[in-house]
């Protein structure tokens, strides 16, 4: 095995642990602002993938101009688009 393919499923352990360690204690909320998915994961990206429809926004039920996302949708989104798999410059 090599040492990308260790560290890649290192951190996907990682990942999937601390995910289910936050949903079973509730510390995450189930949806979030889009302000704070701008902040999580950038403008230019959470902007692309609702123009794409991997995301869908809605407006919150208690607040008129609050928009909200699925955590659990965004984060798989994200998760699944890492730029660290695309090719380097130099390989393009």
């Amino acid at each position: 095995m090599k040492l990308t393919e260790f560290t890649k499923l290192l951190t996907d352990a990682v990942n999937e642990g601390a995910e289910d360690a936050l949903n079973e204690t509730q510390v995450y909320k189930d949806f979030i602002t889009k302000s704070e998915a701008y902040l999580t994961y950038g403008r230019s990206n959470v902007d692309r993938w609702m123009k794409e429809g991997l995301v869908q926004s809605e407006h919150a039920s208690n607040k008129a101009f609050t928009i909200q996302i699925d955590r659990k949708k965004l984060a798989r989104v994200a998760y699944s688009s890492n730029r660290i798999t695309y090719l380097a410059t130099v390989d393009r």
